[in-house]
C-alpha cells in the first residue's frame, strides 16, 4: 500500500540537519534562546506533510531536550554554523569543554536518531 504524500518516512541526511530543522534559530547561530517556533513545519504543502514534519521535528526536540540547557545550546549553535571558540565565549566556558560536550552529545543524539529511524 502506498502512503499519501507527506506520510512516507523521510529521514534526515545528518544529525546537524535534523537539529537545524527542529531548532530554526532567529538572530544568528549563537542565539539558541531565539528559537523560531513560528516557522515550525515551514515548507510543507499539505496537512499530511505538515503532520509528518512536525512529528519528526518534535522527536528531534525531545531527544535534544533531554540534555542540560547549555549542552543543548552547544548542539544548536554548532548545527547552525557557530565555531567552538564562539560558542565557548558565549557560554563562558573553555573551547575544550565545548568540544568535549559537542562530541559526546552529538554521538548520543546520533544513536537515538538512528534507533528511531530518523537518520
Amino acid at each position: 500500500m502506498r502512503l499519501a504524500a507527506g506520510m512516507e518516512h523521510r529521514a534526515y541526511p545528518t544529525v546537524d540537519a535534523a537539529i537545524r530543522a527542529a531548532f530554526p534559530v532567529a538572530g544568528g547561530p549563537l542565539d539558541a534562546r531565539g528559537i523560531d517556533y513560528g516557522h515550525a513545519g515551514a515548507g510543507t504543502t499539505g496537512p499530511w506533510q505538515l503532520a509528518a514534519r512536525l512529528d519528526r521535528e518534535a522527536r528531534v526536540r525531545a531527544i535534544v531536550g533531554q540534555l542540560p540547557e547549555q549542552r543543548q545550546r552547544v548542539l544548536v549553535a554548532y548545527a547552525h554554523g557557530a565555531s567552538y571558540r564562539a560558542i565557548a565565549r558565549r557560554l563562558h566556558v573553555s573551547s575544550s569543554t565545548v568540544h568535549r560536550w559537542h562530541r559526546g552529545d552529538w554521538e548520543r543524539v546520533r544513536e537515538r536518531l538512528l534507533e528511531i529511524g530518523l537518520l
